[in-house]
């Protein structure tokens, strides 16, 4: 009777062994499963984020959305076919600004390019400030000299000097 009584026990100890480990698995499964289902939702989200912001810089670089001086969020984010709160947020955290300060970032890009380009050295400063999509010749002073560092026209001199063969060297 007491060998039955222990057979017993322990069928019984290894019943709860079983059933805690299937609840133990259970459970960590369940967990898996979420980990799991969050990866692919972050996998999934930074895909839809590199379209995204594909999408801003085909606007940028085909459509030249920036050189348009009257350019707000709202515009742009239809032109790029996205939502304002979208182009919003990637430019907040890819590009680490502002939409003002992307855009007008791109716009010094623009007039640095202009400023240095030899076929255009014609151009008076306040016609570069309107090709490179500025409405306001003071913010674009402004903004230039602290993306750059100098005035647009000290920009062109120091460019226009590092084109300049040096004489002295020449001879």
């Amino acid at each position: 009777a007491t060998n039955k009584w222990v057979g017993d026990a322990e069928d019984f100890l290894i019943v709860l062994q079983v059933n805690g480990l299937l609840i133990l698995g259970l459970r960590n499964t369940r967990g898996l499963i979420d980990i799991a289902g969050q990866n692919v939702t972050k996998a999934h989200r930074q895909s839809l984020d590199n379209t995204k912001i594909k999408q801003i810089e085909k606007a940028v670089k085909d459509q030249k959305l920036f050189l348009e001086n009257n350019i707000n969020l709202e515009r742009f984010a239809d032109l790029a076919g996205l939502k304002p709160h979208e182009v919003s947020t990637i430019i907040n955290t890819h590009y680490k600004m502002n939409f003002f300060d992307f855009i007008n970032g791109l716009r010094v890009e623009e007039a640095k390019r202009i400023l240095t380009s030899p076929e255009l050295s014609h151009l008076s400063i306040l016609e570069i400030i309107y090709k490179s999509g500025f409405n306001s010749q003071s913010a674009f002073q402004r903004f230039f000299k602290r993306s750059v560092g100098c005035t647009p026209t000290e920009y062109r001199r120091r460019s226009l000097q590092a084109e300049q063969p040096d004489i002295k060297n020449a001879n």
